[in-house]
Formats: structure tokens, C-alpha cells, sequence
């Protein structure tokens, strides 16, 4: 089956449809960054375009279209104004899956967006384009086999009520989650250093346990880093930040993923992601349902 992927950053969730069997056909971004990244380790199928433009894209024929618009106008760590102008992008979504009529589509955002009035737009113009019946599934991706606590939100619907999502997996127990040293098992210390979006959080984690949301922002310990009862316990000297590319595995991308640019720039598109590992999860129950 064929995919069209809208907003698709570095391709997390192209990597995970593809990975489940499927062919992606087409991809757009506004990011030349991702762009790059996406046809150097997913396929060389994206362009660079501003979806924020009102001229519908040209696109192929596909059977589903998939992506994550911007989400920082929903996340609980903005101001969550729906006049964030990203916000908007969600709709332009929406109206492409209208206009295009594939027979299923996939769109992923933050759980930010179920405590807002906004989703309930959302599913209005996702019925009024012909998917009365969307689904919205909630999942936390520790449950699905990545090594990271990561609450991801997914509008899954399919044209005309022609078929019903396919059963997810059982999640997995607190005694099965993937830990970071499952992940990183050649990681040199038992502690890392985690940068929080304020000191009044705690920054030192254990590689005994689950990661935290892998976020855009990472940078080195502060020499002069003082402590937050909150932090695991940890010897002087014997923690430090992770690497971009150890992050990205963390996010269960594929270890053959080359990422290229200024730390800045691989932390971004890292930090933007959807798991590949939990893409899959929903590409499997869609193809469940479809076969």
C-alpha cells in the first residue's frame, strides 16, 4: 500500500510504515534539514514545500496519508494558544485528506491537544470530509517496546466507515519496559545527564530505567550543576549528556540512520520524531484491519 507523508521531519513515522510493509510515495516538509535526513535514510521521496501555502500540494495517488503537523501550538510546555499560527497546520491536514480521499490517513500530535477544544474542530472536518467514525488513541510509547516514556496522540480514520482499526498489542507490563542500557549498552556510565526545561527539575537519570520524553533541547552539564533532590544518585565525574545519535536510538530509530549537521540541528529533528517503533505499532493494526 501506498503512503503520502505530510509534515514528515526526519521520518519517524515513514521509517514505521515502511517497516510494516508499506511504500511510501511522497513526503513534504518546510525543512531542508529534513528533507535531507528523510532521503538519506528513509527514501528518496521528499521535497521541500510550505504547506502553510493555500495551493493544495500536487501529490500521487496513495492509499493513506500520514504525518504530525506542528504540535508546540498544543504542547502543555507552550502557551497553547489556538492562534499559534502552527496550529493551523492541523487543519491544512484536514483539507488535504478531504480533497485527496485516501482510504485511511494516520495524523499524530501531542496529548496536549485532548484537553483542547481544538480536537473536537479537528473531528468535525475529519467527518465532514467523509471519516465520521475517527478514532483518537492515546499511547504512551514505553508500553510499545521503546526505551522512553512518550505520550504520542494519533487520529486514525477511514473513509466512509470502510473498515474498523485493527486490535493494538497488549501494552507491555512495567516488568518488560526497555530501559536505557537495553538501548545504549555501551554507554560508559550508570547516570546521564537529562537538560530540564527548568532547574527546578531534575536532570540526572539512571540508565536503569525508561528514558524521559526525548525532547529538541540537549546540552552538556553545567560545570557548576548543583543538585536536585529529584536526581538520581550518581558520582561526581561519571555522567554526562547524551550524543544526538545515542538519543535517536533511544527513539528506537534504526542504528544505520546517518544524522549530519550541527548538534542543534540532529537534536531537532531527533526531538520532533514519532518513535519509529511506535509508527509501527499503528501500521500494523492498519494493515491488520485492511487484509
Amino acid at each position: 500500500m501506498k503512503v503520502i507523508d505530510l509534515f514528515c521531519g526526519a521520518g519517524g513515522l515513514s521509517e514505521g510504515f515502511k517497516k510494516a510493509g508499506f511504500e511510501v510515495v511522497k513526503a513534504l516538509d518546510n525543512d531542508s534539514f529534513a528533507v535531507k535526513h528523510f532521503n538519506k535514510n528513509v527514501a528518496r521521496v521528499a521535497e521541500l514545500t510550505d504547506l502553510s501555502k493555500p495551493d493544495m500540494p500536487d501529490l500521487p495517488d496513495a492509499d493513506g496519508i500520514i504525518g504530525g503537523p506542528p504540535c508546540q501550538g498544543f504542547s502543555i510546555a507552550g502557551k497553547r494558544k489556538l492562534t499559534d499560527p502552527r496550529s493551523s497546520l492541523s487543519l491544512v491536514f484536514t483539507e488535504i485528506v478531504r480533497k485527496k480521499q485516501p482510504t485511511w490517513f494516520v495524523m499524530e500530535n501531542v496529548d496536549g491537544l485532548l484537553s483542547m477544544d481544538f480536537r473536537h474542530l479537528l473531528m468535525k472536518h475529519f467527518a465532514d470530509g467523509g471519516y465520521p467514525n475517527t478514532k483518537v488513541l492515546l499511547l504512551e510509547a514505553v508500553k510499545y517496546g521503546v526505551a522512553q516514556f512518550r505520550k504520542r496522540l494519533f487520529f486514525v480514520g477511514f473513509l466512509n466507515n470502510s473498515c474498523g482499526l485493527g486490535l493494538l498489542p497488549s501494552p507491555l507490563p512495567p516488568e518488560d519496559w526497555k530501559k536505557v542500557k537495553d538501548v545504549l549498552p555501551n554507554y560508559e556510565y550508570k547516570w546521564y545527564y537529562r537538560h530540564p526545561r527548568t532547574y527546578g527539575r531534575r536532570a540526572v537519570y539512571s540508565v536503569d530505567e525508561p528514558s524521559p520524553t526525548i525532547r529538541t533541547v540537549n546540552r552538556p552539564m553545567p560545570p557548576n550543576y548543583r543538585r536536585h533532590p529529584g536526581d538520581a544518585p550518581y558520582i561526581e565525574g561519571q555522567v554526562r549528556a547524551l550524543t544526538a545519535e545515542e538519543r535517536a536510538l533511544l527513539q528506537s530509530f534504526p542504528r544505520h540512520f546517518a544524522w549530519e549537521g550541527a548538534e542543534t540541528v540532529k537534536n531537532t529533528l531527533i526531538g520532533n520524531a514519532v518513535p519509529p517503533l511506535l509508527a509501527r505499532i499503528i501500521a500494523s493494526a492498519i494493515k491488520n484491519s485492511l487484509s
